[in-house]
C-alpha cells in the first residue's frame, strides 16, 4: 500500500497508460488514430497547457481571412488545421461564419465504373477485390452499391434465415 505514492527519484519519467511491454514489441490498449504529420505549422509563442486542459487559441481577424483566402485558393480543411494550430471543425467553424460555400468531395467512380465493379463483382469477387481493382475503400465501393440499389451479397459466416435458404 502506497509504494507509488512518493516515487523514489528512478521514477521521474511519467508511466504511460494502456501500454503493455512484451519484449521488444509495444502493444496499445487503444487505437491511435492516423493523422498526417503537420508540414508547415505555424509558430506559436504560447506554453502548452496540462494534458487534461488543453490551450485555447483565439485566432485574430487577420488570421482568419487568412485561413479564408488559403481556403478559396485551394488549400484541404486538414491541412488549414494543421497550419494554424486548431482543430478541423474550428476551421470549419470558421469558414461557416464567413459564409464560404465548402468544397464537394469529388466522386471516385463514375456510373460506368459502378457497373462495371457490379458485374465483376456478380460474377463471385469479392467486395475487397473488386474494390482494389478500382483503387477504392471497401466503404467506399458499398456506398456506390447502395447509391444504385444494387444488392451486396452478405458477409463469409453469415446464417440464412430459415424462410430465405437459396435452392
Amino acid at each position: 500500500m502506497g509504494r507509488l505514492s512518493n516515487p523514489s527519484e528512478a521514477t521521474k519519467t511519467p508511466i504511460t497508460q494502456g501500454l503493455i511491454t512484451s519484449g521488444k514489441r509495444r502493444i496499445t490498449s487503444r487505437k491511435v488514430a492516423k493523422q498526417a504529420p503537420c508540414v508547415e505549422p505555424i509558430a506559436s509563442t504560447e506554453e502548452k497547457g496540462p494534458l487534461s486542459n488543453s490551450v485555447q487559441r483565439r485566432l485574430p481577424n487577420s488570421t482568419i481571412d487568412h485561413l479564408v483566402e488559403e481556403y478559396v485558393g485551394g488549400l484541404k480543411i486538414d491541412a488549414l488545421a494543421c497550419r494554424y494550430g486548431i482543430h478541423r471543425t474550428a476551421v470549419m467553424t470558421h469558414l461557416e461564419a464567413n459564409r464560404v460555400q465548402r468544397r464537394r468531395s469529388i466522386r471516385k467512380l463514375s456510373a460506368a465504373d459502378v457497373a462495371e465493379a457490379a458485374n465483376r463483382y456478380e460474377s463471385g469477387l469479392s467486395l475487397a477485390a473488386v474494390a482494389k481493382t478500382f483503387n477504392v475503400n471497401d466503404a467506399a465501393l458499398t456506398r456506390e452499391f447502395s447509391a444504385a440499389n444494387f444488392p451486396i451479397r452478405p458477409r463469409r459466416g453469415w446464417i440464412y434465415p430459415k424462410h430465405t435458404i437459396p435452392d
